[in-house]
């Protein structure tokens, strides 16, 4: 289960890259890229069946390290 500060850095990243009105709760489709205790890259799937990813956000100033490619 996702720990509560990383929901909440969660929340942070995917409010500043899609939308200021997504709130987040874990899902079982979800893949974090964490760096040191710090959630870099979000992935959210539609479902762990599907491959359809519906949000992927990166943090900022971590646009170039492509987080988004592994995850």
């Amino acid at each position: 289960m996702v720990r509560a500060l990383a929901l909440k850095k969660t929340n942070s990243i995917l409010r500043s890259s899609v939308t200021d009105s997504l709130d987040y709760q874990p899902e079982k489709a979800t893949v974090l890229a964490v760096y040191k205790k710090v959630v870099v890259g979000v992935a959210i799937l539609k479902s762990p069946e599907e491959t359809y990813i519906m949000y992927l956000a990166v943090k900022a100033g971590w646009d170039k390290s492509q987080i988004a490619r592994f995850v």
